[in-house]
């Protein structure tokens, strides 16, 4: 933990610019995972294929609704990247840090 306090107080701006995007990425991708799991662990099962769909059809109509579902969960990051940099126009570095947590958010769910 030293290293990673030491990299991002360093005098070179641009080792400091540096290590702000890779703890930026590594913070993104750990909420990524965590929401991830959050959204499929509860929501998705619970929530959604038995409260919708019911029990029953174990078969294939069971993974058609499953591939619905998904990917109506990943239209909705995918959507999401556009409106939140459109509003996150004016400031490079929330567009950074945004994009990076939505985009993983996107591959983790598709």
């Amino acid at each position: 933990t030293m290293c990673i306090v030491y990299m991002l107080n360093f005098p070179n701006p641009r080792i400091q610019t540096y290590s702000f995007k890779m703890m930026s990425s590594i913070t993104s991708i750990l909420c990524a995972v965590l929401i991830e799991k959050a959204q499929f662990g509860y929501l998705f099962n619970q929530v959604i294929i038995k409260g919708i769909f019911g029990h029953g059809d174990w078969g294939i109509g069971l993974f058609i609704k499953e591939f619905c579902v998904n990917f109506v969960i990943f239209l909705f990051w995918v959507a999401s990247i556009s409106v939140v940099m459109k509003r996150l126009k004016d400031s490079r570095e929330a567009m950074f840090a945004a994009n990076q947590f939505l985009s993983h958010e996107a591959a983790f769910v598709g």
